[in-house]
């Protein structure tokens, strides 16, 4: 299945050799920021490649919501663990300037999964989105509202309901 084969920082690369060290430890030494963007450009292009590959996934698969949320049950599970880790890293770093770890990693999460199905299926390549600047739209949207940046009048943006 398609989605095992989507590597989550050392859960599926954990013994490959990356630039002379391991994966573990290339991964261990890069700043939070950096791991978030290279786990976004490794998700995006894991997810289409796979499913590209494997042309039968694309019809039947995908069109059986209840299969397929079964089948990333485990899979969500472990890539909300990674990117609270990562997120719990920024905020201890200074980098990012968030609340809680836990709610901006289902955030993202949700996000990047909403554009697995556009993404999959070229559609920002047929609107004339060149994957560079898509990428880069992408990092900005995430990034943008969780590094570490002067706000005019305090941090809350959006009144409490408390």
């Amino acid at each position: 299945m398609w989605l095992v084969a989507i590597p989550l920082m050392g859960a599926f690369c954990g013994g490959v050799d990356f630039l002379g060290m391991s994966f573990s430890d290339a991964i261990s030494q890069m700043s939070a920021d950096e791991k978030l963007k290279w786990y976004i450009l490794v998700r995006l292009d894991t997810v289409k490649e796979t499913v590209v590959r494997n042309g039968s996934l694309k019809a039947a698969f995908f069109r059986d919501v209840v299969k397929l949320e079964h089948a990333r049950r485990k899979l969500d599970a472990r890539e909300l663990t990674f990117l609270r880790s990562i997120l719990q890293q920024g905020i201890d770093e200074g980098t990012f300037d968030i609340d809680n770890a836990s709610v901006v990693a289902v955030t993202i999460h949700y996000a990047l999964r909403g554009l697995d199905i556009p993404n999959i299926r070229g559609q920002f390549t047929a609107l004339g989105v060149p994957t560079n600047r898509l990428r880069q739209s992408i990092f900005n949207m995430i990034f943008y509202g969780i590094v570490r940046q002067p706000r005019q009048g305090g941090r809350q943006l959006i009144p409490s309901e408390e």
